[in-house]
């Protein structure tokens, strides 16, 4: 005879709609479409036991990758060197063509320089389009983006491309471990990254 989890009230409670909404609201970063979708997902058989934790650990693995991206651009935004810093490893890797080459920064003490040379304002980035692979303390992705660069005297120039992303959880939260980009304009950058 197969046991109903939903006629024991610890189970219920901790894996079943109710408790698992209540979960998320404690959680605070996902949002109601994520829960949604993680609900009507595969029926009431993914509502049971360990199936349903590892989707909820993965959803909210996701959602919190998705805020460390959301940090990055509001603290490049405002040129928070320090704030930029704490969101990568302290091994992390960052890599873009600066003056026709790329280069590579390691270590967030190089990171954090980037930060530190632009005045607050001055670039303005917006991602979206997030590709998350989570494989249990560690993820990778790509995300797009849009950078408006403010120039002397008032001009901007967008540049538009997309980051390739390695994701460490460590010390009770996800960092960059590595983060590549590549622009799609003004220029086209030639790369590997595969689509699929």
């Amino acid at each position: 005879m197969t046991r109903d989890p939903s006629n024991d009230d610890h189970t219920a409670s901790k894996f079943g709609p109710d408790g698992l909404r209540r979960k998320f609201l404690r959680v605070g970063a996902v949002s109601s479409a994520a829960i949604a979708s993680l609900l009507a997902g595969r029926g009431s058989a993914a509502l049971e036991g360990d199936d349903l934790a590892n989707q909820f650990r993965e959803l909210k693995a996701r959602e919190e990758i998705k805020e460390l991206r959301a940090q990055y651009c509001w603290y490049a935004t405002r040129a928070d060197a320090k704030s930029y810093a704490e969101l990568f490893t302290s091994d992390c890797v960052f890599e873009y063509k600066v003056d026709g080459k790329r280069q590579l920064f390691k270590g967030r003490d190089a990171i954090s320089a980037i930060v530190a040379a632009i005045t607050p304002g001055t670039v303005t980035p917006i991602i979206g389009n997030h590709t998350i692979v989570v494989n249990g303390n560690a993820a990778s992705g790509t995300c797009a983006a849009r950078n408006t660069i403010r120039g002397e005297g008032g001009t901007s120039v967008t540049v538009t491309g997309f980051y390739e992303d390695k994701f460490r959880y460590e010390h009770g939260r996800w960092r960059f471990s590595a983060r590549r980009w590549f622009t799609y304009s003004p220029e086209y950058e030639e790369n590997e990254i595969p689509l699929d």
